[in-house]
């Protein structure tokens, strides 16, 4: 089991996120870790209230070092604090690049306990360091994100991928369309289970991540994870750790199809983040609405589609129509008309081909960029669950 403790200002006491520490939950489940807790303290925490349990694995991420806390971890390790001169080179070559004298604060850095691995960071005065107590596995960090982001990416993903060999097994069930708390709501029963079965959300507003994990002779796993995919097999586009545009890339690559979109401005964020050879290759249309900027002619009026209403949907349709019947070689068409109302908007959506179109209506709310991404994402969802139906293309 994994334990992190943030250790920050005061301001940051009864916050339920760090950033630092909520990447380091992600990775860490990548890899098969079971998260037990993520807690946020205040700087000034009573080291002496954290007891460490046998065989478990604590992430302790400081905004600063904290000599009262490596004193209490050398005592408990049975060892002396003493100067690590791998960490003193560190700090001493990162103030030399700054071309400024040492604070007399940042020796604290290089204080370790004897028997302490140093974790560097090249980047930052924070330095980090590695501590067996017992059989409890000690990992102390900078909690700052930039800094906690290099010493990650350089040093802490292959020491813990040497020093830490998997024993879970897991699925991740990538999901679209439903809130954290109605996905909640809908695997309760899973969430909370006796069967040493770890599900787990990890939100991102309509976009969420379905973790389940269990050791690798639970013989539970599989019927939790039939039981999930049944219950939200419609909102699942990927089983996979894979992101929504990667995923849609990798299905318009393997089908080789052609895609048209048609749309009002937020069309340009549908395929933003997109590879520029899927965008080149593959979409072969892509026509912002009103069409000031084409010669190209829906047939629908311009003033229609700026204030359209009720008939938003038909609109859409058929735009749809009248696109695939100008362009004879798309596998797919896609018309987006969206109606705007203070904080939130209508989506219409029209995807298919020359054999069945359908329409989708969605309703977002929030702020202008979160409602862009809101629509742009409903779009590739769709996109992904008509190309995985594999009967889009016409003879």
């Amino acid at each position: 089991m994994v334990h992190i403790f943030t250790f920050s200002d005061k301001a940051l006491i009864g916050k339920t996120e760090n950033k630092s520490a909520k990447f380091l939950c992600e990775n860490l489940y990548k890899y098969n870790f079971i998260i037990e807790e993520s807690c946020i303290y205040s700087s000034n925490f009573n080291f002496e209230n954290i007891s460490f349990k046998n065989k478990d694995i604590y992430f302790l991420l400081m905004q600063k070092s904290n000599i009262n806390l490596n004193e209490k971890l050398a005592k408990l390790c049975g060892k002396n604090l003493i100067y690590n001169e791998t960490l003193k080179k560190v700090v001493s070559e990162y103030f030399s690049r700054k071309n400024i004298p040492i604070d007399k604060f940042s020796e604290n850095e290089w204080q370790l306990p004897e028997s302490a691995i140093p974790i560097t960071n090249p980047n930052g005065t924070t330095q980090g360091f590695y501590l067996k107590i017992a059989d409890s596995s000690i990992f102390v960090l900078p909690n700052n994100y930039e800094e906690f982001l290099s010493i990650f990416n350089d040093c802490l993903l292959s020491f813990l991928e040497e020093n830490f060999p998997i024993e879970y097994k897991s699925e991740t069930y990538k999901t679209f369309g439903l809130s954290e708390t109605i996905l909640k709501q809908a695997i309760k029963d899973q969430i909370k289970n006796k069967d040493k079965v770890n599900v787990s959300i990890f939100s991102k507003g309509l976009e969420n991540d379905i973790v389940i994990k269990a050791k690798n002779n639970n013989e539970k796993f599989g019927y939790y994870r039939q039981l999930i995919f049944d219950k939200l097999e419609n909102y699942i586009y990927a089983v996979q750790p894979i992101s929504m545009d990667e995923y849609l890339e990798n299905l318009i690559f393997s089908n080789n199809a052609k895609i048209t979109i048609i749309g009002d401005a937020s069309i340009n964020n549908i395929i933003n983040n997109l590879s520029l050879h899927i965008i080149k290759d593959n979409v072969i249309g892509l026509f912002e609405l009103p069409n000031t900027h084409s010669k190209i002619n829906f047939g629908i009026d311009n003033n229609q589609i700026e204030n359209f209403g009720e008939e938003s949907a038909e609109i859409a349709y058929d735009l749809a129509v009248k696109a695939l019947e100008k362009f004879g070689n798309t596998d797919l068409i896609l018309s987006c008309l969206v109606s705007y109302s203070n904080n939130s908007c209508v989506v219409y959506i029209a995807i298919g081909n020359k054999v069945k179109i359908d329409i989708y209506k969605n309703q977002f709310f929030g702020s202008e960029q979160e409602i862009m991404s809101n629509i742009s994402q409903s779009a590739k969802f769709y996109l992904i669950k008509k190309l995985k139906t594999k009967d889009y293309k016409t003879i």
